[in-house]
């Protein structure tokens, strides 16, 4: 994922911003892992494999 998406997300559950936070990162600065997290609510949303899982807590997987 690239790290200007952030700029663009919106936790899914009430619309507020979204916090990066990078675990690892590749030389290009592309995110590998890290999670996207609400600072309204509280919920987090993992990075994995470059992907980020937006899906709400308690959604069924």
């Amino acid at each position: 994922m690239q790290p200007e998406l952030a700029d663009i997300f919106a936790c899914p559950v009430d619309n507020a911003p979204l916090t990066l936070a990078v675990e690892q990162a590749a030389d290009d600065g592309e995110v590998i892992a890290g999670t996207l997290a609400c600072g309204s609510c509280g919920a987090a949303y993992p990075i994995r494999g470059g992907i980020p899982n937006l899906l709400p807590p308690g959604y069924p997987s």
